[in-house]
């Protein structure tokens, strides 16, 4: 196992867009399984939460920063067994959620990223793509954010689930957002 990698436990989350499907890798703290449903991870007060719970959550604040054109489609947590292993797929659940944005301006290969500090003084990147702009690319303060970008950090940020930094330790500080275009999509979507 590496440094800052995804040990011990993540979860993907599938969407697509107008333009493209995409898959977005967050970590979390260990996955364990439930009786029943999802299973469960300890949140950072060490008590359990539903996995499904934390992954509805996230989604219903992040809906609202993309347009009705993007679906999130299903999710999947991986787990692993040991530092040493490789991740093994332990649960999926399907979303079919709709983005809700009125947002206008370019979208096409947009990237939004949001940058954070753990407790740990680590990198938490949390990045969307295809998402409306109103036209406005450049770097945004955490006291520019508006109330959905403000919903997103409170629910990544919060101790009552388990998001994780890479470095184990719980994304905590808001440093900013960049938005910007994501090279890589310009090509795939064979944008000038």
């Amino acid at each position: 196992m590496t440094a800052n990698g995804l040990f011990p436990s993540f979860v993907k989350m599938f969407y697509h867009s107008a333009f493209a499907a995409h898959v977005r890798t967050i970590p979390t703290r260990a996955w364990y399984p439930g009786i029943a449903g999802n299973g469960f991870y300890n949140n950072w007060f060490e008590l359990p939460v539903d996995a499904s719970d934390m992954i509805d959550a996230l989604v219903a604040v992040e809906k609202v920063l993309h347009p009705p054109t993007t679906i999130f489609d299903y999710w999947e947590i991986w787990n692993y067994p040991d530092p040493d292993a490789l991740p093994q797929p332990v649960q999926t659940g399907s979303l079919a959620v709709v983005g809700t944005s009125a947002g206008t301006g370019w979208s096409e290969a947009v990237e939004q990223t949001f940058m954070l500090r753990t407790t740990g003084f680590g990198i938490f990147k949390y990045v969307l793509l295809d998402v409306p702009t109103d036209n406005f690319f450049g770097k945004v303060a955490p006291a520019s954010f508006t109330t959905p970008y403000n919903n997103l950090m409170a629910k990544l940020t919060d101790e009552n689930w388990a998001w994780s930094g890479r470095d184990n330790f719980r994304p905590s500080i808001v440093k900013q957002a960049t938005i910007t275009l994501n090279e890589k999509l310009r090509r795939s979507y064979h944008l000038t």
